[in-house]
Parts: structure tokens; sequence; C-alpha cells
């Protein structure tokens, strides 16, 4: 095991690595890429499902002095809240829970210092915008970006209207990113506020592999979409034929 931690005088945020060596910073030529639950699930959704491809391969965790108290059994193993994974050009990190309150900033801070110094390129992070905020035109989704981001790579998509804000972990993470002058962007699909939403990820994945090349097999999402659609379909039948019956 490789350990680097980032430290303060009451709390700890380290990062374990699984490779004994590593010759260079873990982060050179590569993409950060991470979310959050928040709207939609869209974030935690997306992260999940590329670390769930079988070319994704697990290198490390990162710990904190008080992790949420939760864990799952997945790839036979024991998952913690806070894993990482490598997948061609990015390196991604799955929060399977969100922290708590008190260690928001610490995880945040922690993780932005990390990529920094690691020497990433760029930081591509998923979040979701409630689709009350859709107009009929409007695009699939929004981005928001950091001033170097803005200096350095070329955007794409609409930005955030201003009126609406960014809340949570990701907002954090961001604040920290423009701090330190550093090219991040978020991805924001519009998606259901108050439950999990696979079209809007199905949307995420598809910005990845349309400006990243990421080459990620979205057809089993693609199949879980169409099941979830098919059941709202028949289950908005199902009251239509009701409102009838009663109504005669």
């Amino acid at each position: 095991m490789r350990t680097e931690e980032r430290m303060n005088e009451k709390t700890k945020f380290t990062v374990i690595l699984k490779d004994k060596i590593i010759r260079e910073p873990i982060g050179k030529n590569k993409i950060f890429l991470t979310g959050f639950h928040g709207i939609g699930a869209v974030g935690y959704l997306t992260t999940r499902y590329i670390a769930d491809q079988s070319d994704s391969k697990h290198i490390g965790y990162i710990l904190l002095d008080r992790l949420p108290l939760v864990v799952k059994m997945g790839d036979s193993r024991i998952q913690l809240p806070f894993e990482l994974y490598k997948r061609k050009n990015f390196i991604v990190m799955v929060t399977e829970s969100p922290p708590e309150p008190r260690e928001m900033h610490l995880l945040t801070r922690g993780i932005a210092e990390w990529v920094i110094t690691q020497g990433f390129k760029e930081a591509v992070l998923i979040g979701g915008l409630s689709d009350k905020y859709r107009s009929d035109n409007d695009d699939e989704y929004r981005v928001a970006y950091t001033s170097a981001y803005a200096s350095t790579k070329k955007i794409f998509g609409k930005p955030m209207d201003a009126r609406l804000t960014i809340f949570g972990p990701l907002a954090s993470l961001l604040s920290y990113f423009e701090l330190n002058e550093f090219p991040a962007i978020t991805i924001l699909p519009y998606a259901r506020q108050f439950e999990p939403d696979t079209r809007a990820t199905m949307i995420a994945l598809n910005i990845l592999n349309e400006y990243y090349d990421a080459e990620i097999n979205i057809e089993s999402i693609r199949k879980e979409v169409e099941e979830i659609e098919a059941r709202i379909e028949a289950s908005m039948k199902e009251s239509e034929q009701k409102a009838l019956d009663e109504k005669s």
C-alpha cells in the first residue's frame, strides 16, 4: 500500500493507493471525475456505472477520521464509502454515501489539494439540475466551470443560468478549484429532483463519450431507462382507466 495524507490540527484526509510502486504522480495526463448524491442522484449513478464497467480497475480509497457508517458488498469485497477507480484516461472517485456534514469541507478540500498536487490536467464533475427549471426548448443539460477552465479549455454546452445555484459537496469542491485556479467543469443534466434519474445519467454518460472519448457502453442503462419508462406509461394508463371507471 502507498499512503498519502493531508492533515490539519484535528482531522485527517488520507488517500490510500493499492499499487506499491508508482513512479510518477497518478494524475499525470489524467482527468479526475466524480459526483455526489444530489438531484436525481446523477453524480453518484454516473460514477458508479463507470466504476462497474468491465475495464475499470479499483485502485484505492479515501479515508476520513469519521467515515459514513455505510458499507456494501461488491466485487467480492467490502466497498468503502469513498473509492478510487481507474478507467482509460479517467481516475474516478465513487461516493457511496455522502460525508457527514462536519467532514464535508475536509473531504472536498482534501480532494482538491490531492487532484492539484497529483498533476491532473482537469476535473470533470457530474451533478443534476431540477427539471422544473427547464423550459420547453431548452437543452438537456447545462454546464458550470471555473475561470481556469474557461481560459484554457473549449467550453461545450450552455452555462448554467446565473439565477440558479449549485449546493452541497459539489459546490464546495468547485469553490476550492476556483480558488486554486484549476480547470474544472460540471456537467448538469436536467433531472427529476426526488428520485434517481437514469435518463439524466444516460445524458451525462453520452456527454462523456462525445467530448472525452470515454467509450462507455451505455446499453445496460438504456435498457433500464426503457423499462422504467414502460412501467411509468403502464401506471399512467392504469390511473387513467381507473379515473374513467370511477367517472362512469
